[in-house]
């Protein structure tokens, strides 16, 4: 049974699928997918913005992120500016904003903002789906020993440079005969901290490579697999010491 934390230390949730580009998109495909989200509770709101994106890169040998300007259509719902349906061109993402509800709360707006985009692309090929969770951490002290709340981290110890300020760590473990794989990543934000603060983000993404292995009637059990190994790695990363600052909740 997962874990339930009173502070849990999710900044962001998203699930994003990429199709391959065919030519059916058009200039009223956002205004059909935004029909398919009026029924309740209905994604009223909508916004165009220009989305300055991180994404997981996971080629061959190599892991990292890859930045990138995308024009996006935004849909909310009216009373709730946390859940997001973001549509471009060939993707279509679902985040979650902090405070994360739960899966329970997740999972329908991923599965509802997917079946918008497929009904509106009946044709779609998927090219990728990534389940991701993005952890910040902070810390109120100046000095950060990372083994007392981490299994994962990176180890400098080269005579006199065993300090560090800035890092960025991540392994790539592969998945179901390798049609999956998933990135995590320890590492300090781009942006500045407040003063006597540490930040620290335990990324985690679960990404489907070879797409055409599951049908697109296939994607809700494979969020559920995929959800359930993220969860299962994050719980193997931290310390208990972690644990005590997300105030784990006992029954």
């Amino acid at each position: 049974m997962a874990k339930v934390y009173g502070n849990a230390p999710i900044q962001e949730a998203l699930c994003d699928f990429r199709f391959v580009p065919d030519g059916t998109w058009d200039a009223t495909s956002v205004g059909f997918i935004y029909d398919r989200l009026q029924e309740p509770p209905a994604f009223s709101q909508k916004q165009q913005v220009t989305n300055f994106n991180i994404t997981l890169t996971t080629e061959a040998n190599h892991i990292g992120q890859a930045f990138g300007v995308t024009p996006q259509m935004r849909f909310m719902p009216a009373d709730d500016d946390k859940t997001l349906v973001q549509v471009a061109p060939y993707m279509l993402a679902v985040n979650r904003l902090r405070p994360y509800k739960g899966w329970e709360a997740f999972r329908p707006s991923i599965l509802r903002g997917y079946n918008a985009y497929r009904a509106v692309s009946p044709g779609a090929t998927l090219q990728s789906v990534t389940l991701r969770y993005i952890n910040r951490i902070t810390f109120s002290m100046t000095t950060l020993n990372l083994e007392h709340y981490f299994r994962f981290y990176p180890r400098l110890d080269i005579g006199d440079m065993q300090d560090y300020s800035n890092f960025f760590s991540a392994v790539q473990v592969p998945f179901k005969g390798n049609r999956d794989v998933l990135t995590l990543m320890l590492a300090t934000p781009l942006e500045s901290q407040p003063e006597h603060t540490i930040a620290v983000d335990l990324d985690l993404g679960y990404q489907l490579r070879q797409p055409e292995s599951i049908p697109l009637d296939g994607i809700p059990d494979w969020i559920d697999q995929a959800h359930a190994h993220i969860e299962h790695i994050f719980e193997e990363c931290i310390t208990d010491e972690l644990r005590i600052q997300f105030k784990e909740v006992h029954d």
